[in-house]
Protein backbone atom coordinates (compact mmCIF):
# COMPACT_ATOMS: atom_id res chain seq x y z
CA UNK A 1 0.00 0.00 0.00
CA UNK A 2 1.47 3.57 -0.69
CA UNK A 3 2.37 5.95 2.12
CA UNK A 4 -0.94 8.43 0.51
CA UNK A 5 -3.17 5.80 0.30
CA UNK A 6 -1.77 5.02 4.08
CA UNK A 7 -2.29 8.78 4.84
CA UNK A 8 -5.66 8.78 3.68
CA UNK A 9 -7.00 5.56 5.44
CA UNK A 10 -5.20 6.55 8.87
CA UNK A 11 -6.38 10.56 8.76
CA UNK A 12 -10.07 9.72 6.64
CA UNK A 13 -11.44 6.92 8.12
CA UNK A 14 -14.15 4.87 6.37
CA UNK A 15 -17.84 5.54 7.06
CA UNK A 16 -18.62 2.15 6.29
CA UNK A 17 -19.60 -0.54 9.12
CA UNK A 18 -16.39 -2.63 9.84
CA UNK A 19 -16.15 -5.74 7.53
CA UNK A 20 -17.72 -3.93 4.54
CA UNK A 21 -16.39 -4.63 0.92
CA UNK A 22 -14.27 -2.42 -0.87
CA UNK A 23 -16.67 -0.49 -2.54
CA UNK A 24 -18.49 0.62 0.71
CA UNK A 25 -15.34 1.44 2.18
CA UNK A 26 -14.42 3.84 -0.31
CA UNK A 27 -18.08 5.34 -0.72
CA UNK A 28 -17.51 5.81 3.38
CA UNK A 29 -13.98 7.67 3.19
CA UNK A 30 -15.73 10.15 0.06
CA UNK A 31 -18.35 10.73 2.64
CA UNK A 32 -15.57 11.56 5.72
CA UNK A 33 -13.72 13.74 2.83
CA UNK A 34 -16.97 15.30 1.88
CA UNK A 35 -18.14 15.84 5.58
CA UNK A 36 -14.50 17.20 6.08
CA UNK A 37 -14.92 20.10 3.21
CA UNK A 38 -18.12 20.64 4.69
CA UNK A 39 -16.69 21.25 7.74
CA UNK A 40 -13.91 23.40 7.04
CA UNK A 41 -16.05 25.17 4.75
CA UNK A 42 -18.93 25.97 6.64
CA UNK A 43 -17.88 25.89 10.44
CA UNK A 44 -21.74 26.57 11.30
CA UNK A 45 -24.02 25.51 8.89
CA UNK A 46 -24.19 25.05 4.57
CA UNK A 47 -24.28 28.54 3.27
CA UNK A 48 -26.24 29.08 0.17
CA UNK A 49 -23.95 30.29 -2.60
CA UNK A 50 -26.41 32.26 -4.48
CA UNK A 51 -28.35 33.89 -1.54
CA UNK A 52 -25.94 33.55 1.29
CA UNK A 53 -28.73 31.94 3.65
CA UNK A 54 -27.85 29.26 5.81
CA UNK A 55 -29.38 26.03 4.81
CA UNK A 56 -30.77 22.89 6.98
CA UNK A 57 -32.34 21.51 4.31
CA UNK A 58 -30.50 18.17 2.99
CA UNK A 59 -30.57 17.11 -0.95
CA UNK A 60 -30.82 13.90 -1.07
CA UNK A 61 -30.36 13.21 -4.67
CA UNK A 62 -26.84 15.62 -4.73
CA UNK A 63 -24.60 14.81 -7.31
CA UNK A 64 -22.00 12.36 -5.24
CA UNK A 65 -24.62 11.93 -2.64
CA UNK A 66 -24.63 15.09 -0.36
CA UNK A 67 -25.72 18.34 -0.95
CA UNK A 68 -28.28 20.67 -0.06
CA UNK A 69 -31.02 23.14 -0.75
CA UNK A 70 -31.43 26.49 0.23
CA UNK A 71 -33.66 27.33 3.33
CA UNK A 72 -34.79 31.07 1.66
CA UNK A 73 -38.37 30.50 0.21
CA UNK A 74 -37.12 33.09 -2.62
CA UNK A 75 -34.12 31.43 -3.53
CA UNK A 76 -34.63 27.20 -2.84
CA UNK A 77 -30.95 26.66 -4.90
CA UNK A 78 -30.05 23.47 -4.89
CA UNK A 79 -25.95 22.82 -3.96
CA UNK A 80 -22.84 20.86 -2.21
CA UNK A 81 -19.39 21.73 -1.01
CA UNK A 82 -17.86 21.17 -3.98
CA UNK A 83 -19.78 24.35 -5.80
CA UNK A 84 -18.17 26.56 -3.18
CA UNK A 85 -15.14 25.53 -2.65
CA UNK A 86 -12.37 27.57 -4.25
CA UNK A 87 -10.56 25.02 -7.35
CA UNK A 88 -12.90 22.49 -6.65
CA UNK A 89 -15.88 23.67 -8.38
CA UNK A 90 -16.34 21.42 -11.85
CA UNK A 91 -13.97 18.91 -10.10
CA UNK A 92 -14.46 15.15 -11.91
CA UNK A 93 -12.59 13.56 -9.19
CA UNK A 94 -13.92 12.06 -5.66
CA UNK A 95 -12.88 13.94 -3.04
CA UNK A 96 -10.70 11.56 -1.25
CA UNK A 97 -8.26 11.43 -4.66
CA UNK A 98 -8.25 15.73 -4.13
CA UNK A 99 -7.65 14.97 -0.52
CA UNK A 100 -4.37 12.67 -1.68
CA UNK A 101 -3.55 15.15 -4.08
CA UNK A 102 -3.71 18.00 -1.61
CA UNK A 103 -1.45 15.42 0.70
CA UNK A 104 1.28 14.42 -2.14
CA UNK A 105 1.31 18.17 -3.71
CA UNK A 106 2.13 19.87 -0.07
CA UNK A 107 4.73 16.71 1.01
CA UNK A 108 6.76 16.98 -2.57
CA UNK A 109 5.93 20.11 -4.48
CA UNK A 110 7.74 18.93 -7.18
CA UNK A 111 5.55 16.38 -8.17
CA UNK A 112 5.66 15.51 -11.83
CA UNK A 113 2.43 15.44 -13.46
CA UNK A 114 3.16 11.79 -14.44
CA UNK A 115 4.08 10.70 -10.88
CA UNK A 116 1.01 11.96 -9.60
CA UNK A 117 -1.37 10.45 -12.38
CA UNK A 118 0.27 6.86 -11.21
CA UNK A 119 -0.15 7.71 -7.88
CA UNK A 120 -3.71 8.96 -8.08
CA UNK A 121 -4.82 6.41 -10.59
CA UNK A 122 -6.26 9.22 -13.01
CA UNK A 123 -5.12 10.33 -16.66
CA UNK A 124 -2.34 12.69 -16.86
CA UNK A 125 -5.00 15.39 -17.63
CA UNK A 126 -6.58 14.55 -15.04
CA UNK A 127 -3.40 14.92 -12.65
CA UNK A 128 -2.87 18.17 -14.43
CA UNK A 129 -6.05 19.24 -13.52
CA UNK A 130 -5.94 18.60 -9.64
CA UNK A 131 -2.23 19.89 -9.56
CA UNK A 132 -3.67 23.24 -10.84
CA UNK A 133 -6.48 23.24 -8.84
CA UNK A 134 -4.62 22.37 -5.46
CA UNK A 135 -1.83 25.28 -6.16
CA UNK A 136 -5.86 27.54 -6.51
CA UNK A 137 -6.07 26.73 -3.87
CA UNK A 138 -2.96 26.85 -2.01
CA UNK A 139 -2.86 30.55 -2.91
CA UNK A 140 -6.06 31.06 -1.69
CA UNK A 141 -6.33 29.63 1.30
CA UNK A 142 -3.15 27.88 2.65
CA UNK A 143 -4.53 27.29 6.27
CA UNK A 144 -7.40 25.01 4.56
CA UNK A 145 -4.54 23.17 2.70
CA UNK A 146 -3.07 22.70 6.34
CA UNK A 147 -6.13 21.35 7.75
CA UNK A 148 -6.80 18.86 5.13
CA UNK A 149 -3.23 17.26 5.54
CA UNK A 150 -3.36 17.63 9.33
CA UNK A 151 -6.91 15.50 8.88
CA UNK A 152 -10.13 15.95 11.71
CA UNK A 153 -8.98 14.08 14.30
CA UNK A 154 -8.80 17.39 16.34
CA UNK A 155 -12.20 18.40 15.68
CA UNK A 156 -13.90 16.01 17.65
CA UNK A 157 -17.80 17.63 16.44
CA UNK A 158 -16.76 15.89 12.71
CA UNK A 159 -15.77 12.75 14.35
CA UNK A 160 -18.68 12.78 16.19
CA UNK A 161 -20.99 13.49 13.07
CA UNK A 162 -18.77 10.70 11.10
CA UNK A 163 -19.16 7.87 13.66
CA UNK A 164 -22.93 8.71 13.99
CA UNK A 165 -23.79 8.60 10.13
CA UNK A 166 -21.68 5.01 10.34
CA UNK A 167 -23.85 3.62 12.86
Amino acid sequence: MSIDTDWLNHTYPSCAAEGADKAAREEGQELACLLRLEDLCWPEEPICPKCGEPSDEPWNDAPRGRGWRCGNRGCKARFHVLQVLPGAAQMHVDASVWFRAVYLLTNNGEMTVSALSRSLGVTRNGARSVRDRVAELKERDPIMIERIVAGPSRDAALLRRIRKRSR
